[in-house]
């Protein structure tokens, strides 16, 4: 059986505040970033499913930027996403967003996490017929 969509998730981090000392928590890391992406992958291509299907013109390129509070909360959350034209696809996928937790660090991080999707021609035409 063949996967609805397939997905690849990598994350990116650009500190901004803080810097570490010897007794604070270490600053938030690639690695670190990227286990979250990739565990929080299967909220995000959810949000694509639902709403690819309804907008044929929508790519499969998806990149969320959150701000990272130094506790690892998100504090703020952004959706980058050619082709689609209505708005339920960000609110979906900021709602999860907010909702996230990274390990804590000893400043605020802003990561870009994008994620690539492929969903089957096929299902796209089944779902505008």
């Amino acid at each position: 059986m063949r996967p609805l969509a397939r997905l690849l998730a990598l994350a990116a981090v650009a500190g901004v505040g803080g810097t570490a000392l010897a007794d604070e928590p270490h600053l938030l890391t690639t690695a670190e970033a990227n286990l979250v992406a990739s565990s929080k992958a299967e909220q995000v291509k959810q949000c694509y499913l639902r709403h690819a299907l309804v907008e044929p013109r929508a790519t499969g390129r998806v990149r969320v930027d959150v701000d990272v509070r130094a506790d690892g909360r998100v504090a703020r959350a952004r959706v980058l996403a050619p082709g689609f034209a209505r708005r339920h696809f960000e609110r979906c996928v900021i709602a999860r967003a907010l909702s996230w937790h990274f390990p804590a660090s000893s400043g605020a991080t802003e990561v870009r996490m994008p994620f690539w999707f492929s969903v089957p021609v096929r299902l796209r035409q089944r779902a505008s017929s």
